[in-house]
């Protein structure tokens, strides 16, 4: 697991070679939103740490410390993550850590810990920090957060802080398509902006079947809500969005998306920032014929927004929804 196998992330990745090449330090911290690649860089990184022969481009892949770690079995690396979901347990990091810092390394090298500081609690923070402040000579530390807030200011001080930059479409499509992912999944192009730059909310969504149909149906939906008789949108339209209540701000978010792409052509704006590039030809074609302007699409995407802020206030949701139907039916209306 060289740097070479984490795709992106290139300024960070120079910066952990250019760590390895000097005297890397004792402790690291890896931050992004859930799903960016914290742990994956992390590892490879605590990899690279254990290396017998590491270089700039990290781990060597073929010592002996390398191939124990590929295993999972080498005996001086740990990872502290929680057990139940809900927390790592000051004990964990009392007995995983701060006892075994002082233990020698098995291999003659470093020792090195990797923490989910997303997990750890104040107490748990507080039981680090001295082995922090203080490590001895043969330890690193490696924590992955969503963010520095996450833990207390004098932890972080003590750290070399690794931030992850999100990923551009071109390298989440070529993250999909090392996983396996279909380059003719019609949903790709979608898949490749939607997810913001997260490589691990791409992978979830390109292989989630619920989440490709739901999308269908919502885009389904928004072509034809122009057109649609009042009554069919409170009883049909309404029902589907009630089926899918639980994931009403997925729906809202695709629905989004799409007004989006209808300002973006009415706007004149690149076709290749359409989000929703597999229905291209359609939404220029209900642009083209509809003459939309960019008044209506503005009050259209509004109103998006409106009933997504609603539910986050627990309003009524038939009113929220059926309310936005019948103002996306008056905005944008078929010729």
């Amino acid at each position: 697991m060289s740097f070479s196998t984490i795709i992106g992330q290139e300024q960070l990745k120079r910066r952990l070679g250019t760590s390895l090449a000097g005297d890397p330090g004792h402790a690291f911290l890896f931050t992004g939103p859930t799903g960016a690649g914290k742990t994956l860089v992390a590892r490879a990184f605590g990899k690279a740490l254990l290396c017998q022969t590491p270089s700039e481009a990290g781990a060597c892949g073929q010592c002996v410390a390398c191939r124990l770690f590929d295993e999972g079995v080498h005996p001086d690396w740990r990872s502290l993550v929680s057990k139940d979901g809900k927390g790592i347990r000051v004990e964990q990091v009392r007995t995983d850590i701060v006892a075994d810092v002082s233990l020698y390394s098995q291999m003659g090298g470093r020792k090195v810990y990797l923490v989910d500081a997303d997990h750890l609690n104040e107490q748990g923070q507080n039981a680090l920090l001295k082995t922090i402040e203080e490590p001895p000579p043969h330890v690193c530390i490696l924590m992955t957060a969503s963010g520095p807030e996450r833990l207390a200011g004098t932890i972080v001080s003590r750290m070399a802080h690794f931030p992850l930059a999100r990923s551009t479409p071109e390298e989440l499509r070529r993250i999909l398509t090392g996983a396996g992912i279909s380059e003719e999944l019609p949903a790709l192009p979608f898949l490749l902006r939607y997810a913001r730059g997260i490589p691990g909310v791409a992978l979830e969504l390109a292989t989630d079947t619920w989440f490709i149909q739901v999308r269908e149906e919502v885009l389904d939906r928004m072509a034809s809500v122009g057109e649609k008789d009042r009554a069919v949108l409170l009883t049909e339209t309404y029902g589907f969005f009630n089926r899918e209540k639980d994931h009403a701000d997925t729906l809202l978010d695709v629905a989004g998306t799409y007004v989006r792409d209808l300002a973006l052509v009415a706007s004149g704006a690149r076709e290749t920032l359409l989000l929703n590039a597999d229905r291209r030809g359609a939404i220029l074609d209900l642009v083209r014929r509809n003459r939309y302007d960019i008044a209506q699409l503005d009050r259209a995407g509004a109103a998006v927004q409106h009933a997504r802020r609603c539910l986050t206030l627990n309003t009524n949701f038939e009113t929220t929804i059926c309310s936005l139907l019948l103002q996306l039916r008056k905005e944008l209306a078929h010729a």
